[in-house]
């Protein structure tokens, strides 16, 4: 014990004189290895330093040492010991084993961080196959059944199914099931029992997939009508059942003739059974099939058959606004105007060729796994609502309905307007402008409460271009979507430079 205090007393002087070395095996040979660490470290020994800081379990410190010694496959194995994941991807990273790293990071629960790294690992990789497949599961997890597809399809591709490799096989079938395509996925899960019939749910999938097959070729007499398909026309194809509301049935369906899928709407029978509707409704279809944009729903085709009255479009991979908003609202600011914008310039195409949607919510606005804003539904709601009216007096809830449309009065493109500035108010406040009490009356004649009185982080330029879009009046309100566009970009590049922000900051 004497013989250790005089070696502690020796470490300190050493160390006041600035002899580092010396002090870190005084240190050392007392077993006091966070100073010797600290002693080497001083010296530039940074060796000896991760040696101490490992020693002195302090796994971290050793890590960093070791980084700086330019050994950074050494020093994730410290960070990782620590549960300083992220700083254990870094430094996989920086010694090139992006598969590894991207793994730290999904463990790190950093699952767009982990993407971008394993999206690194190059063919030349031995880690390649693995680094698909991973990708893959990681896609499916988020429900990007397009890209998760891709990989799945890739690793199936590098190394067929066998015994000891059936997973990206699996995979893909659940997502052809989920994409609709049950014949597809059927014929994958078959090939997965073929390989192992007890591999996890395979032998329950494919009796499930073969009884819902078989259904559907089926007719559905004596079926419960919330099962029962529809007669599809000659050129559709039903795969399955998407959704259902008060625009009709919409099921995910095969143009047998151009091998593409649709979304086939089968529409009330309200529509059916009266032909001014009818006549209305295809007429509505009919010019809505003229426009051809981005974040505009394609229609391709329209029409009456036997049973149903019908309208096929561009099928959509995704969640509506509507579903985002119900799980999560407000949006961020940016996601908000990013979806806005996106939105606007489909309406600004449609009203420079003079139609005007009628009905814009968030319910009409489909948003892809890329974050593409789709409007769908143009002209179609209201003759629906009208047809439904006869014979329910139900004309849906008017959260974002214009003051014009409310009074009967002419509806133009600036009602088109108002109802996408209450969409935009509904996402970035967490709530439509009105939800209680007496809506109708309100739109009409109640001035919607200031945004920033509910999200104060909301900008008084934003503030003021959504009070705008919003006015009782169609006069007061901007001149067109084109030129509230255009106020909206002025204003967010002004934000973005420090400038005014805008003519609006001051109201």
């Amino acid at each position: 014990m004497l013989a250790d205090g005089r070696e502690r007393d020796a470490a300190r002087e050493f160390e006041t004189a600035g002899a580092w070395w010396r002090a870190a095996e005084m240190y050392e040979r007392v077993e006091n290895y966070a100073k010797a660490a600290i002693m080497y470290a001083h010296h530039g020994d940074d060796e000896r330093a991760a040696e101490m800081h490992a020693a002195a379990d302090e796994p971290a410190l050793a890590a960093a040492a070791l980084e700086r010694l330019g050994k950074p496959k050494e020093a994730a194995r410290y960070y990782q010991a620590a549960g300083a994941l992220q700083d254990a991807a870094k430094a996989l990273q920086a010694a090139g084993d992006f598969y590894e790293a991207g793994k730290t990071l999904m463990e790190a629960q950093a699952t767009d961080e982990a993407v971008a790294v394993l999206q690194q690992v190059g063919p030349e990789s031995e880690r390649y196959l693995d680094a698909t497949i991973l990708l893959g599961d990681l896609f499916l997890r988020r429900e990007l059944y397009g890209p998760a597809k891709e990989k799945f399809e890739k690793a199936t591709a590098l190394k067929p199914i066998a015994p000891d490799f059936i997973h990206p096989t699996y995979q893909l079938a659940v997502v052809h099931e989920r994409q609709g395509d049950l014949a597809s996925a059927l014929s994958l899960f078959e090939k997965v029992m073929a390989e192992q019939m007890s591999y996890q749910d395979v032998r329950e999938r494919v009796a499930d997939l073969r009884q819902r097959l078989a259904r559907s070729t089926q007719s559905p007499s004596g079926a419960e009508t919330t099962q029962a398909m529809p007669p599809p026309s000659r050129r559709y194809r039903i795969i399955q059942e998407l959704g259902r509301g008060g625009m009709g049935i919409v099921y995910l369906a095969e143009d047998t003739i151009l091998r593409r899928p649709v979304a086939y709407k089968v529409l009330p029978d309200a529509i059916r059974d009266d032909p001014k509707s009818l006549g209305y409704f295809l007429r509505e279809a009919r010019i809505a099939a003229a426009l051809h944009h981005q974040h505009i729903v394609t229609i391709y085709d329209a029409g009456q058959s036997a049973d149903e009255v019908y309208i096929a479009m561009e099928y959509v991979e995704g969640r509506s606004l509507q579903q985002i908003v119900d799980e999560s609202s407000p949006l961020p600011l940016a996601r908000g105007l990013g979806i806005f914008r996106q939105a606007s310039l489909g309406l600004a195409h449609a009203h420079r060729n003079n139609i005007v949607h009628r009905d814009v919510k968030p319910a009409n606005m489909m948003i892809t796994p890329a974050g593409v804003v789709k409007l769908m539904d143009f002209g179609l709601a209201a003759v629906v609502t009208e047809a439904m009216a006869k014979v329910t007096s139900v004309r849906g809830t008017p959260y974002y309905m214009a003051p014009e449309q409310i009074l009967g009065e002419e509806i133009s493109a600036l009602s088109d307007e108002y109802s996408l500035g209450c969409t935009l108010y509904h996402m970035l406040t967490g709530r439509p402008p009105f939800l209680e009490g007496d809506i109708l009356y309100h739109h009409v004649h109640t001035p919607p409460a200031s945004p920033r009185e509910l999200k104060p982080q909301i900008p008084v330029w934003l503030d003021a271009i959504i009070l705008k879009t919003m006015m009782k009046e169609q006069a007061k309100r901007f001149p067109s979507v084109t030129v509230m566009l255009q106020e909206l970009d002025r204003c967010v590049a002004g934000a973005r430079g420090g400038g005014s922000q805008s003519g609006y900051a001051s109201r």
